[in-house]
């Protein structure tokens, strides 16, 4: 499973400890932290101040700005009728709108309309009118985050609902808001909601592939560490200044890439996979060519994101190699910031920076904006 951020620590009753909490949140604008706080004080009944903890410790992870966090705080207590918006007399405007939006979306049933007779047989015709239809709601870009992230919660919490429950949470999350956290660029997100739902609807599949991840974790990252301080090292022979780390692999990927190249778990485990960070375009293709030259290229495994960006804007370079002891060595090199937008996508532009207190931007170039078709 995907965990997108360190949990803070816990005392007795599970919630957060303050001090984490507010070393979590002083990266906010300062005068904002204080309304954070009052928010979370706010909030009382246990299971909607637990829920919203979680939601508000995601959006934080994800960096996205104060009224986002604040709505992430108080969505549960509202959405379950704790409380109300005049009940909390810290809640701005803004954060109230934010969450407004947010339960609208939580109220279009996206399963109806993809089974509507209105919309194309074909079935992913279906889910792209559905998602075309998701996003014709969205005025707001944070709006799709909070619902992305309280998405990740409610498939988390889903594990105590009854089968069909879990069914149906699961296929929303695979088949839309999984695609919509690609287009908007949010890996993390995406990973959370696929794996999650990977395992609500092939539950077999999932602990059979998640406990083979668990017995041979150890040899992996042993081979793993090896190459990654073989590589280090030729970097830094060659004057690259570069970060070279593991690269986690999901259990829903792993699991559609056994489907689609029709190979076992060891094939795919055995797989060894690092990225590459370097400080500008430069050095990422002065570090292609370190290992193109040190290891055998594999055919037709080579794409260039950074001369050619996905839709949503990512960009990298992937090249798969012949690495030590004859085992395909993955590679993904990029910038500093091309990882941030990797991993943030559309938060990435927020990230407390650029934007003053509670302002709204749009980013340029917002995958949302579009209804174009997502990689």
């Amino acid at each position: 499973m995907v965990w997108l951020r360190k949990a803070l620590p816990r005392n007795a009753a599970g919630e957060p400890v303050m001090d984490a909490w507010l070393d979590a949140i002083e990266r906010l604008p300062p005068g904002s932290r204080g309304r954070v706080c009052e928010t979370f004080a706010a909030v009382t009944e246990p299971e909607a101040r637990t829920l919203g903890l979680e939601l508000a410790e995601l959006l934080l992870g994800l960096r996205m700005d104060a009224p986002s966090v604040m709505a992430g705080v108080a969505f549960f207590a509202v959405t379950r009728g704790n409380l109300r918006h005049g009940e909390f007399p810290c809640l701005e405007a803004e954060t109230a709108a934010l969450i407004d939006a947010v339960q609208r979306l939580s109220t279009t049933d996206v399963l109806a309309f993809a089974d509507s007779p209105l919309l194309s047989s074909e079935r992913k015709t279906q889910a792209g009118n559905v998602r075309s239809m998701l996003i014709s709601l969205i005025d707001d870009p944070r709006v799709a985050v909070i619902k992305l992230a309280e998405r990740v919660v409610a498939l988390g919490q889903a594990k105590h609902e009854a089968a069909d429950a879990q069914r149906r949470a699961a296929r929303e999350g695979l088949v839309f808001f999984a695609p919509l956290a690609g287009r908007l660029g949010i890996g993390q997100l995406k990973w959370a909601i696929e794996d999650h739902a990977f395992r609500y609807l092939y539950p077999a599949e999932y602990s059979k592939i998640a406990s083979l991840l668990v017995g041979r974790r150890a040899e992996r990252e042993r081979h793993v560490e090896a190459v990654r301080q073989d590589l280090a090292f030729l970097l830094e022979a060659k004057g690259v200044h570069a970060e070279v780390h593991g690269r986690a692999k999901h259990i829903y990927s792993i699991w559609q890439k056994m489907r689609r190249k029709g190979i076992g778990f060891a094939s795919v485990h055995d797989v060894q996979a690092l990225r590459v960070l370097v400080d500008d375009i430069e050095a990422c293709y002065k570090v292609l060519g370190v290992v193109h030259t040190q290891w055998p290229h594999i055919r037709n495994e080579f794409d260039d994101y950074i001369t050619n960006p996905k839709e949503n804007g990512y960009r990298s370079i992937h090249t798969a190699v012949i690495g030590p002891m004859g085992r395909m060595l993955e590679v993904q090199i990029r910038t500093h910031e091309m990882h941030e937008e990797a991993e943030l996508g559309v938060c990435a532009h927020w990230a407390y920076k650029g934007h003053g207190e509670g302002e709204a931007t749009r980013p340029a170039g917002c995958a949302v904006c579009s209804t174009g078709t997502t990689n």
